[in-house]
């Protein structure tokens, strides 16, 4: 007697490609999908990260016509996972409404790290001295990817092209401008869709980390007011988060801007607006 096995259910999922310029406001359920859902739908939704399932977002779902959008949540879905720069998100339908999302980034991996802002362990090695005593700038050209596969271990996506975290020595000749520059200073970028700013490790480790600041003081270069800003290390990366937003809101600092970061004294930092997006 042959014994049937039962079959496992059949996966549903979509998936969506994040672009830098993909509108936040929301997310259309694929047209094909809705059949899946409609039996459950209702007025919210949960996401839920595979690699990461400590956490979880809750979102709310809109019908329109025919049409089905994940709106208010999914902003913050986006922020707190720094999404928008070419991601590939798989969205694996549980039922009852609930969603186990992988992400991948533009180099083909998944991602198996997620930051978590509330605890973090700043590791960073020590400053490295740079000869003949000059400021050196820094800059930042685009966010660093988290993934599951070693460097270089695939192409990139050919849509997207790929950024790198440079530092741009000055020749020199250049001395004497230089010296012109009292403070120390990085230009970086405000990511979009996701709030947070990248600090150069060069920069981190010569100016910040020997007095392990959690917290930076910014203020926009024509205001009054101080803004204290999370650091989050992060595989050896430290960028800005907690507070970035509100800085960014309240200073209409918008997403993609291009900013010049300079340091003071001690944690304290001027923010210039170089270019907005």
């Amino acid at each position: 007697m042959v014994r049937k096995i039962p079959m496992e259910r059949k996966r549903l999922t979509f998936f969506k490609l994040i672009l830098p310029r993909y509108s936040t406001e929301h997310l259309r359920i694929p047209p094909k999908f809705r059949k899946h859902i409609m039996n459950e739908l209702s007025e919210r939704a949960t996401l839920s990260l595979k690699k990461s399932l400590e956490c979880s977002w809750i979102v709310k779902v809109r019908k329109l016509g025919r049409d089905v959008y994940f709106e208010d949540g999914w902003q913050k879905f986006l922020r707190d996972n720094s999404l928008g720069d070419c991601e590939f998100l798989l969205f694996n339908y549980d039922g009852k409404m609930h969603f186990t999302i992988q992400i991948f980034d533009k180099s083909g991996c998944e991602r198996d790290d997620f930051p978590d802002t509330e605890q973090q362990n700043f590791t960073l090695a020590e400053s490295t001295k740079r000869t003949g005593g000059r400021l050196t700038k820094y800059t930042v050209t685009g966010s660093k990817p988290f993934n599951s596969c070693k460097e270089n271990s695939v192409k990139q996506i050919a849509s997207c092209e790929s950024d790198h975290l440079k530092e741009v020595k000055e020749d020199e000749e250049d001395a004497d401008a230089e010296s012109a520059e009292p403070f120390p200073h990085f230009t970086s970028k405000l990511i979009s869709t996701a709030y947070r700013v990248y600090v150069p490790t060069p920069f981190y480790k010569k100016h910040l980390a020997s007095k392990n600041y959690e917290v930076v003081l910014l203020k926009i270069s024509n205001g009054n007011r101080w803004y204290e800003v999370k650091l989050t290390s992060f595989r050896n990366t430290v960028y800005m988060t907690k507070g970035l937003y509100d800085f960014s809101v309240d200073n209409q600092v918008k997403l993609g801007s291009v900013c010049k970061f300079e340091l003071l004294k001690e944690r304290k930092m001027v923010v210039h607006i170089l270019k907005e997006y």
